[in-house]
């Protein structure tokens, strides 16, 4: 699909005179933290970075679902496990969640609560649980790293809040 509506905009954007920018060149690009030795070892590669988790001070259940979530690139969410333990408590927060938050704001550019809850982990649409347990949190800590003012808090927060709502209850026709 998103090979398809990249090759429509090249051709609008060449129709209206623009450069040609070629076919769509993604479908063998490798995807970030895929570098796990192919699917054939994935469960090897999830098997040694649960270790690694562990000794990182996480649970075995968290370690391994954030080497399921992140792949090759969970190192970099294991670094910040360390460096936000004392954060973690301060904010009544498992110390992954902080990581994940961390990772996914200076790795993957997130910007907004929703942004986090929705595209990052998409754990709106999958757990939507975990995300009314943690949004209070993770919304202090995006706030508190952005310098967000009340305001903007309010409309991050109430964006959010929106968006729960709207995963449960059908929008009116």
């Amino acid at each position: 699909m998103a090979e398809h509506i990249v090759d429509l905009v090249r051709d609008r954007l060449k129709e209206e005179g623009e450069k040609d920018f070629g076919p769509c060149k993604t479908k063998n690009m490798p995807i970030s933290g895929g570098h796990v030795g192919g699917s054939k070892n994935l469960a090897s590669f999830v098997t040694a970075k649960t270790k690694e988790g562990i000794a990182a001070g996480l649970s075995e259940k968290d370690a391994k679902q954030l080497a399921i979530r992140y792949g090759s690139n969970v190192e970099r969410v294991f670094n910040r496990v360390e460096a936000l333990k004392d954060e973690a408590v301060k904010r009544n927060i498992p110390v992954h969640i902080l990581a994940e938050a961390e990772y996914s704001i200076e790795e993957e550019l997130t910007a907004t609560p929703a942004d986090f809850f929705v595209r990052r982990t998409g754990r709106l649409f999958f757990d939507i649980n975990w995300v009314k347990t943690y949004k209070d949190a993770v919304i202090d800590f995006m706030s508190e790293r952005f310098q967000w003012d009340e305001q903007t808090q309010n409309k991050h927060t109430e964006n959010l809040n929106k968006l729960l709502h709207d995963a449960v209850v059908p929008i009116e026709q």
